[in-house]
């Protein structure tokens, strides 16, 4: 359509800039009888491909058998057609990040085993978006360090939705990691009950390599959570994907 478009307007044909809604529509097509076929089929068209891995089965059925199977097509997570193709068995595997969050046994038999999920019974959707004033108005006073300053070699990082925030002294991270759990789970404003708290610790010997130490803090939304027992504070958290894997045996009862 742009190079359509160009070309108009290098002949000086100023009825397309003028109507360049109406060209652009004519020449898209009908979108309406587009989008009913991908309804009915699960089959796209398109001349691009949009980018996409597949352009079949986009869209299932949903059975209503009953209301349990009927619910459980709005909680299915599916890899795709294309690993379904493919021989290896990596895609289909579930990772220890996904304990809790995807059910290991909801899967059907067959080509899609492993690749169609379902999610488990507890696990929430986070939809609010915070505003994070706050809390970035907090941590300097539980101890975190400015960008101005200098981090020593020793220090943590913090990081708020992917932004770096400051630094803290490894051995005061923990106290950190703590404090804003204890106020999480209380009935303050400044820290968001969703919030998603990941301390990955620097090791003891410097040498040693560990991913990516330092503390993650997430508030977006669109992100999966679901609830385990905090022994400490006695009462249910809420945790995400990432600190799944960085959950204290002693801390949390799953």
């Amino acid at each position: 359509m742009l190079k359509e478009y160009k070309k108009q307007t290098q002949m000086g044909n100023d009825e397309v800039g003028s109507e360049m809604l109406t060209f652009g529509l004519t020449k898209i097509g009908d979108i309406s009888k587009n989008l009913h076929y991908l309804i009915a089929t699960g089959n796209l068209r398109s001349r691009s491909g949009l980018g996409l891995q597949q352009m079949a089965g986009l869209v299932v059925t949903a059975e209503k058998i009953n209301f349990a199977r009927f619910y459980c097509h709005f909680r299915t997570i599916h890899r795709g057609a294309y690993f379904m193709e493919m021989k290896t068995t990596t895609p289909r595997k579930l990772p220890p990040a996904a304990w809790g969050f995807i059910c290991p046994s909801n899967t059907p038999d067959g080509p899609p085993c492993g690749l169609m999920n379902h999610l488990a019974h507890t696990v929430g959707i986070n939809m609010i978006e915070y505003d994070c004033s706050e809390l970035e108005k907090l941590l300097p006073q539980l101890g975190m360090k400015s960008l101005c300053g200098l981090a020593n070699d020793s220090d943590t990082p913090i990081v708020l939705n992917g932004k770096l925030l400051g630094w803290i002294d490894k051995d005061k991270a923990y106290k950190l990691e703590k404090e804003l759990r204890k106020r999480k789970l209380s009935t303050g404003a400044e820290v968001p009950n969703t919030l998603e708290i990941v301390h990955c610790p620097k090791p003891l010997d410097l040498s040693e390599a560990v991913t990516n130490p330092g503390i993650y803090l997430f508030t977006d939304p669109a992100r999966f959570m679901r609830p385990v027992w905090n022994l400490i504070e006695n009462k249910i958290e809420m945790i995400g994907c990432m600190g799944n894997g960085f959950k204290y045996k002693n801390h949390y009862y799953d």
